[in-house]
């Protein structure tokens, strides 16, 4: 047994060896107003992951938002595990895919909270600006939500769709 957990150690010890840190994530405000109805919505979503090869990265995202307006106020919070495979490499840009799961909770004012999950593919580029900085962005998703009285399942890309993060490498 202290040989497996040996060899275990090793190999995580050399992944991570290799493996570059990088920290960030994305930070965004949105205003609507449609037919009288305001809403506001602010993003909060820091990210944490490991580069693991040229065309591998595993991370971590913890995401945050809250609603409000005219409506009830609606804070939704998400962990969203996920691996990066980066399929095209130019000078300064990067084609990649974002494939993983996100589970978490939605809470609107006066009402239960309620679990939601989901499984996603997103395409996206980085620009990497300087050995330590990039530029991140998504759009579109393929994906599989639920939450307790809505599935969705998607495919597309519109305005609704894209976002924007920086990295910062370690």
């Amino acid at each position: 047994m202290k040989k497996i957990i040996l060899m275990a150690a090793m190999a995580v010890a050399t992944m991570t060896a290799n493996a570059q840190v990088w920290m960030g994530g994305r930070l965004g405000y949105d205003f609507d107003k449609n037919n009288g109805f305001k809403t506001n919505t602010i993003n909060v979503a820091p990210e944490v992951g490991f580069t693991l090869s040229d065309n591998w990265d595993i991370a971590v995202a913890l995401n945050y938002a809250c609603e409000f307006g005219d409506a009830p106020t609606e804070n939704r919070f998400a962990i969203n595990p996920y691996a990066r495979y980066t399929f095209v490499k130019f000078d300064m840009v990067s084609f990649f895919l974002d494939g993983g799961f996100n589970v978490g909770a939605t809470k609107v004012s006066g009402q239960d909270a309620a679990t939601t999950w989901g499984i996603g593919i997103r395409p996206g580029l980085a620009v990497k600006l300087s050995d330590k900085v990039s530029l991140v962005s998504h759009l579109g998703n393929l994906g599989y939500q639920h939450s307790k009285n809505h599935n969705q399942f998607g495919i597309g890309v519109d305005n609704n769709m894209i976002d924007f993060g920086m990295y910062f490498s370690f």
